[in-house]
Parts: C-alpha cells; structure tokens; sequence
C-alpha cells in the first residue's frame, strides 16, 4: 500500500521532509524512509534531528520525533489542533511556536518535564480559525516579529514581556477565511493565500506598520491554495490541480493534473509535495 503524506516542511539542510503514514526524508526528489506505521496529521515543521507533528489527524496530541534511531516520541502539548508550527530561538530561548486550535499562539520550550511548559504568545479572537505562521523582523526594530494569519504580532525587547498585534487585513469573514499559506515578499512585503477560496493578495507594507496593509489582489485562477513559495520576485503557487508562476503581473501554468500539498523552492528548483510524493516542477513552460 502506498504511504500517504499530509504534511511537509523544507529543512535547514536542503531536503524536504514529509509525513503522513511515514516520515521521509526527501533529496533532489529521491526519498529516505525514516518511520514507518505512523498516522500523523497535517500540522508539523522540522526541528533539529527531530519532527514536531501532530500525533493524528484532527484534535490529537504535538509530539517531538527524533528523526535518526528508534527513539519515543515526546509528547509537547497533549490536546491541541493545529496546521502550522515554527522551531526557532525567540528572544534567547530554543522551542517551537503554534497557532494552537487555529487561535492562540504558543510558544513551548524544551524542559525536564512532559508535556513541555509554554509561554502564550497572543489569543486571537475573531470569527475565523487562523492559519500560516512566519516569522521576521516588521519594524525593523532587531527584535524578530510573527506573522499569523490575519495579523503580524510585535516582538517585545525581553522574553517575560507581552506581545503585541496589528492587523495586515480584515479577512475573516467565515470560520475558515482566515487559514492561508504566508510568503515572505522582498524585503518588506507578504503573499497572503486563502487556503478555502481564490484570494492571493500581495501585501505591501505601508509607512506606519501598525496601519492595513496596502492590498494589491492577484488573480491566479487557483482554488483553496494549498502551495505558495516565493523566490526572489516570482511567486509560485498551486491548488488541487494546477501550478502556476507570477512574474511583473503575468500568470503562467506550469504543470497540472496532480494535487500539491505544499510548494517549496530549493537551490533555484521548485519542488511541489502531492499526496503520493514530491516532484519537480519544471520553471519553463511558454
């Protein structure tokens, strides 16, 4: 029976790991079974030597799987929903960010204990579930901010001191109208891609970080995105059906007749992650 993947997460190393029914590691295309007998969800992202992934799918436990040997995994938060997590150094501390239940965003650190202990970011309270977590310096303060979602949340100078959000636009008219996939555009700017419609809107950050952003919608002919990558000023995004590219306002149909995951852009080449596998997506296409 062939493994099924419901979740992927570029690496720091170049490869490309994936997960589902099994946890492989993927290298120009060619795959490394890591775990298999596994059920995980979607939700997921890559840590050092490790997996954060949610045990099952839907409302299920965050678990920490050690990538290499045979190693247990370790339970992180025991009830939780999630599609998006981050591992990274906040303010001095080494853990892993969630937008926990599509809502509250955590932060939890590796400690003695299980689960591990947490810091809550931020509570979002809006009629929509949010989705897509990024992270990068907004104000340019030096201090590393969060996009979530609808919103970017500032980073206060100390680790014990509170956040602060902002919203970047108002797009959460229903329950799921706010779970996207995020790309970083430039130096200052952001894709935004509705994962449940046809929205992709390239944001461009205003004078005053804390106003709306500048919207500037951009008509792909795509459905419920579920792949969005970005490489220098081209963007590149996918559905269930087709890939396209975005260059200077010109919309060009890469590949179809296969479902993407994920869209993810290594050493210049575009990898799309399918249900079954990642393959190569070829950039030239008239």
């Amino acid at each position: 029976m062939r493994a099924q993947i419901r979740g992927a997460a570029a690496t720091r190393h170049g490869t490309i790991l994936t997960w589902g029914s099994e946890v492989t590691e993927w290298t120009n295309g060619h795959a490394r079974v890591l775990r298999r007998n596994v059920n995980f969800g979607e939700g997921g992202c890559a840590a050092p030597g490790a997996l954060i992934a949610a045990e099952s799918p839907g409302r299920s436990a965050m678990i920490r799987l050690p990538l290499e040997g045979e190693g247990s995994p370790e339970v992180i938060e025991p009830d939780t929903e999630f599609s998006d997590c981050l591992w990274t150094r906040l303010l001095g501390h080494a853990g892993v960010l969630v937008a926990h239940r599509y809502s509250q965003v955590r932060f939890y650190e590796p400690g003695a204990t299980t689960p591990w202990p947490y810091q809550e970011i931020y509570s979002i309270y809006t009629a929509s579930q949010q989705g897509g977590l990024l992270e990068s310096d907004v104000d340019e303060d030096g201090f590393p901010d969060l996009y979530v979602g609808n919103y970017w949340m500032k980073s206060p100078a100390a680790f014990e001191l509170p956040w602060r959000i902002f919203a970047i636009n108002l797009y959460h008219e229903t329950e799921t109208a706010a779970l996207a996939r995020l790309a970083l555009f430039g130096s200052k700017d952001l894709i935004w891609a509705a994962r449940t419609g046809e929205r992709v809107t390239w944001f461009e950050r205003p004078a005053n970080v804390r106003d709306q952003w500048i919207p500037h919608p951009l008509d792909l002919g795509l459905d419920h995105v579920s792949g969005l990558a970005v490489d220098g000023g081209t963007v590149f995004a996918a559905d269930a059906a087709r890939v396209v590219r975005w260059r200077n306002g010109t919309v060009t149909e890469l590949a179809a007749g296969f479902r993407t995951l994920q869209l993810f852009v290594i050493q210049g080449e575009l990898w799309s992650v399918t249900p079954g596998g990642v393959r190569r997506v070829p950039q030239r296409r008239k």
